[in-house]
């Protein structure tokens, strides 16, 4: 054998025989320590300390060896006993050695968990002794009050650390034993059930804050209620946390996002419902009963008017159907019809206006030499028409940038609430110093609103009233004429293209939209607003049904806006200026272009343009000449 290979051979077998004796050494001592107290009628047991409490010494042999520390040699933790494991002990004499009270030894005890648990051990001392149990109380937990050390592992943790929180918390144990949650004790190997520290995160460290915000945020129940596969075995809907978010309270929950300082109404989370210790199952009609009178009492802690209307607004986590909350149902379902249909007829008719219609233009060109009336390149202009035709006074043009501004800031703070779970929407709230904030920004942008819409339709009433104005802006008989018409040019089955005037169908058309969903979205604004209103005189479902509507017609109204109002502009700039040139008139609005080319060739037209013109309204349709002034001064 070489000198190489017999060295290396000498140090692999000395390294094997010292493994080898620091195993069997690690191993004898336990099979020592479980042979003794393995047997109940020894001298050791029980123990007694210097206080006078007695302690069973008795360890589960099958129980250690399974548990989690059934590895570890027992002088490992007990270190004070390794001088003694050697050949010759005399187990008799250790039941009259002296013991310190059972205190001082939990608590030294203590200090050798920390010696491999040390992270969980310094968080646990901050969260349990120094907080809910100070160091002086003779009672305070440590980590052998809580867990056992000889036989803890997964399977026994929950059930154990049940009966361990009972020993102290009788009163609450009683409320959870009989709770849906507390069948713990029945079933002490079901990992699914919750348990004290399910909330009450033991090494969580801080105190009580951290517990209190936990489940002022919701999570321990939302974390088990949201797993659908969980939910699926115990046959319980899994649509509870979403409804739950889609909540007011859940939105405001979802947007704290942790922080709960400055809180000044927590919102309503589960706990408020469903109690802490003693939720109860809802599959009987006591227990809803139940609910429900504990909800309305729920609610009252913010709304001290609250009514049993105002606190069934609540959907009780279940999807609106014909047999559950019709009312918000139908909404829903309406507006889940409309959207589609509307928005997808809009495009359909852009599509046709951006394709079918230049190329119809061209074979017409390309047939007749001429591109036909309604040219702006090619038309030519009267003697005396000006380039520009005054279209909306100062009045008209100011209610238009409050109303672009308001709905821009309602979008702004409302799509945030709609769409909470993306990342934008978080980013968007955070710049605008929170939710709370933004809710406030929200309705003051709201209300600005309606007092525009209010005062416009004031002002077009009494337009209508003293001044004769012509409705102009109210669809007739020609708008739907105009709309079949476009559509059979679009398709090819005419070749005559309908004429506008003042205002053409799509613009009525979008009008009327806008009137129609303003009174929407005030209405169910302000039901919102004001909902302990609502509540006195309808059922609480209109609450539920009136942010189903708010929050789809907004939708609407956005798409609405991009789709259709957007192209129809084309960011022209008459609305801002005022002013419409007379070769865009006349190619988008040919019948009154033609009819004030018409009053201007009129003797008195020259004498009318040097006299304060009477003023326009949107629902006007012009019939005195126009020129280049403001035909509101007043305004």
């Amino acid at each position: 054998m070489m000198p190489e290979t017999r060295s290396a051979y000498c140090f692999l077998s000395l390294t094997l025989g010292l493994f080898g004796t620091c195993v069997a050494s690690a191993q004898i001592p336990n099979e020592r320590c479980i042979d003794c107290h393995s047997q109940l009628e020894i001298g050791l047991l029980p123990m007694v300390f210097a206080d006078g409490k007695t302690v069973s010494a008795h360890i589960d042999k099958e129980a250690f060896l399974q548990s989690a520390h059934g590895k570890m040699a027992c002088a490992e933790c007990h270190r004070e006993y390794h001088p003694e494991f050697r050949e010759g002990f005399d187990r008799s004499g250790a039941s009259e050695r002296s013991l310190p009270s059972h205190g001082e030894y939990t608590r030294a005890m203590n200090q050798e968990c920390r010696r491999c648990h040390q992270a969980d051990g310094d968080a646990c001392c901050k969260q349990v002794s120094q907080v809910l149990h100070p160091e002086s109380d003779k009672e305070t937990p440590d980590c052998t009050g809580c867990h056992a050390p000889h036989r803890m592992n997964r399977k026994t943790r929950s059930a154990d650390m049940v009966r361990k929180c009972a020993k102290c918390h009788e009163d609450v144990y009683q409320q959870f034993s009989t709770s849906v949650h507390g069948n713990v004790e029945r079933v002490p190997t079901n990992p699914d059930l919750p348990t004290c520290t399910t909330c009450h995160t033991g090494h969580l460290g801080g105190g009580k804050s951290p517990t209190v915000d936990r489940i002022r945020l919701g999570r321990p129940c939302m974390g088990c209620h949201g797993d659908a596969a969980l939910m699926e075995k115990y046959n319980v809907s899994a649509n509870v946390v979403t409804t739950y978010l889609q909540d007011f309270h859940g939105v405001s929950l979802h947007f704290y996002d942790g922080d709960l300082n400055n809180v000044k109404k927590y919102p309503l989370v589960c706990v408020d419902c469903h109690g802490y210790h003693n939720v109860k199952s809802l599959t009987s009609a006591t227990a809803v009963a139940d609910m429900k009178a504990g909800l309305q009492q729920a609610c009252r802690k913010c709304h001290k008017e609250a009514t049993a209307n105002f606190s069934d607004a609540w959907l009780s986590h279940r999807e609106p159907s014909w047999t559950n909350n019709i009312l918000v149902f139908l909404v829903k379902l309406g507006y889940t019809i409309l959207i589609p249909f509307v928005i997808l007829g809009l495009i359909v008719h852009i599509a046709f206006d951006v394709v079918v219609q230049p190329i119809r233009k061209w074979r017409k060109t390309k047939r007749q030499g001429t591109e036909g009336h309604g040219s702006a390149d090619d038309l030519k202009q009267p003697a005396g028409v000006p380039e520009y035709f005054v279209r909306f006074s100062r009045t008209q043009r100011a209610e238009h940038f409050i109303v672009m501004m308001t709905f821009a800031v309602l979008l702004i703070t409302g799509l945030p609430q709609r769409y909470y779970e993306t990342t934008w929407a978080a980013t968007v709230v955070r710049l605008l110093g929170g939710i709370d904030l933004a809710r406030l920004v929200h309705r003051v942008a709201g209300i600005t609103f309606t007092i525009v819409a209010v005062l416009h339709f004031v002002r077009i009433g009494a337009g209508i009233m003293f001044r004769n104005v012509p409705l102009s802006m109210v669809p007739t008989r020609k708008d739907f004429e105009d709309t079949i018409g476009t559509l059979k040019y679009q398709l090819g089955f005419s070749d005559k293209h309908p004429q506008a005037d003042r205002f053409d169908y799509g613009q009525k058309f979008e009008y009327w939209g806008m009137v129609l969903g303003s009174v929407v979205m005030v209405v169910s604004g302000f039901a919102l607003i004001y909902p302990m209103v609502l509540s006195r005189y309808l059922p609480g479902q209109f609450i539920s049904a009136a942010r189903m509507a708010h929050s789809y017609e907004a939708m609407m109204a956005l798409l609405t806006i991009i789709v259709w109002h957007m192209y129809g502009a084309r960011f022209n700039p008459v609305i801002f200026t005022g002013k419409i040139s007379s070769r865009y008139l006349a190619a988008h609005h040919r019948l009154e272009y033609d009819r004030l080319v018409r009053n201007i060739k009129q003797p008195q037209a020259e004498q009318a343009c040097g006299s304060t013109p009477t003023p326009q309204f949107a629902t006007q349709t012009t019939t005195e000449p126009a020129c280049v002034v403001d035909p509101d001064p007043v305004g």
